[in-house]
């Protein structure tokens, strides 16, 4: 849904005021639409009022993702518009800001901005370098590996980092960029494998792994896969999108399963409401019931050296 903009009469009746909301000085939005929108469009909302009301700042952090077109975790639903002037200026006063807009306090080159759709925002490099001073380390490893799966190079984020060593945040973005991997689907795959890492440190976690003609989203110890799963792939609109049914949909994820059960891997999955409750006492468990499990050994991964471990098989 499409929030209405609608901008600040003349003359503010008490009467409008009651049937809308203010997001800036000059633009207002009907308060019943509002509130029942969704966060993200609120957040969609937010942006082009902000948007139409600056002049010379540029947007960045979550709203400069989101111009990008680069998906993000944002798991406090940040609504709040961030921005900064170019160059060595401060920022205004707070006066002049309203609830949903922030100024930075930060150097700004004209190289670090760019115009996407008629906005002006950080390039995606400096973007990731802002998530890694604004935001903890899982918000900015989800956004560079949403950024790499969009098609951004890890080349081009490296150059960058080795263009401004030394400068804040570039330090913590290249640990970040250094554990990046370009080929993950989702920012909650990006949460999944980082919440493992962090409770299982000693443990191999593997993300895309291929299984005969399957890929997995992760697999732990070479034997448990763990997987996330949408739920919104199983309703009747997503269905509808791809030219199948809800049913065939059903009937190939069982065939999937049992294949891999077959081969001998122990399969773990989870929505990704579930993840904050269950995924490390899940995992836990499953360690605990089999502390010397050995790994079938059908499965390739991709980031290791040498060849699938069946090609000596279709060699002989």
């Amino acid at each position: 849904m499409m929030l209405q903009l609608v901008r600040r009469p003349y003359r503010l009746t008490k009467e409008f005021e009651r049937a809308h909301i203010q997001l800036t000085r000059t633009w207002w939005t009907p308060l019943l639409e509002y509130q029942q929108a969704r966060s993200f469009e609120q957040f969609a909302l937010h942006i082009r009022a902000v948007n139409r009301s600056i002049k010379t700042a540029v947007i960045v952090g979550f709203a400069a993702a989101y111009i990008h077109g680069i998906p993000t975790l944002n798991k406090e639903k940040c609504l709040v518009v961030c921005l900064n002037l170019p160059g060595d200026r401060h920022p205004p006063s707070s006066r002049q800001c309203t609830e949903i807009m922030h100024y930075r306090d930060a150097a700004l080159p004209e190289s670090d901005i760019t115009e996407v759709s008629g906005k002006r925002v950080t390039t995606i490099e400096r973007t990731f370098v802002d998530f890694c001073v604004m935001y903890d380390e899982l918000e900015s490893l989800a956004f560079v590996e949403a950024a790499m799966r969009n098609g951004n190079s890890h080349e081009q984020f490296q150059e960058y980092l080795h263009e401004h060593a030394g400068q804040r945040g570039v330090a913590k973005a290249q640990r970040i960029l250094d554990r990046a991997y370009d080929i993950i689907d989702s920012v909650q795959e990006t949460g999944m494998r980082y919440q493992m890492e962090a409770q299982f440190p000693t443990h191999k976690i593997s993300p895309q792994v291929m299984i005969g003609n399957y890929r997995v989203d992760h697999l732990m110890d070479d034997y448990i896969i763990v997987e996330l799963d949408g739920r919104v792939k199983y309703t009747e609109e997503f269905a509808w999108e791809n030219g199948t049914t809800v049913t065939e949909i059903f009937r190939k994820q069982v065939s999937r399963e049992r294949y891999l059960l077959s081969l001998g891997y122990h399969v773990l999955r989870f929505y990704p409401d579930e993840l904050d409750d269950l995924l490390i006492p899940t995992i836990r468990r499953i360690l605990a019931q089999n502390p010397h499990r050995i790994s079938p050994n059908e499965h390739y991964d991709p980031h290791s050296d040498g060849p699938p471990p069946w090609t000596s098989r279709w060699a002989s």
